[in-house]
């Protein structure tokens, strides 16, 4: 948590905010919408953003985790359920 801080306030020190600020922003005359623009609409769409990141790593994770198996090879879900059936099948049959 310092670090991030910290490194936010180091970016925040390189020069050139302001005139950044005025190409953005420059273009709309009310404060009030800008302030909505700065405080609302950017951060919920960076928030959007971040979620489709992360869910995308995270379901990426899920399914390389979901195919590979306990040997090492590579197997579906459905591959080892139907393997498992026919095994099941094979022992009910034996009875």
């Amino acid at each position: 948590m310092v670090f991030e801080k910290t490194v936010i306030s180091l970016v925040l020190l390189i020069p050139g905010w302001t005139k950044l600020q005025q190409i953005l922003l420059g273009y709309i005359p009310n404060p009030q919408l800008e302030l909505v623009l700065v405080m609302l609409v950017v951060p919920f769409i960076v928030n959007a953003i971040m979620f489709w990141v992360v869910d995308s790593l995270i379901m990426r994770k899920h399914k390389q985790k979901d195919t590979l198996d306990i040997n090492g090879s590579i197997e579906t879900p459905r591959v080892r359920r139907t393997e498992e059936s026919q095994v099941r099948a094979r022992m009910q049959t034996r009875v």
